[in-house]
């Protein structure tokens, strides 16, 4: 095992790598992964709660206008169960 100093010391404690010295040999483990979370997948995981919004909304409207109440329900329960499938779909990747 190496001593540290001073501003080595520093700088060594500020690493976010494990450092793991044998001899006169160096080695650099990383602790974890970096960047592993794809962020496009959240971005579904959004418009999934944007979609369940609009269906509920929709389908809880739709009695209001009595010549598309069929449509109306049928479109936002659509959106319904496509926004819980999206959501449900990213969830792992978010949490």
């Amino acid at each position: 095992m190496v001593n540290l100093r001073g501003a080595d010391r520093r700088n060594a404690e500020n690493l976010s790598d494990f450092v793991e010295t044998t001899g006169k040999q160096l080695l650099l483990t990383p602790t974890r992964a970096r960047n592993t979370r794809p962020r496009g997948i959240a971005m579904f995981g959004f418009a999934g709660l944007i979609s369940v919004i609009i269906g509920g909304g929709l389908a809880y409207i739709a009695e209001r206008y009595p010549a598309r109440v069929d449509l109306l329900q049928t479109v936002g329960g659509l959106l319904l169960i496509a926004g819980f499938g999206l959501v449900g779909w990213s969830w792992p990747t978010v949490v």
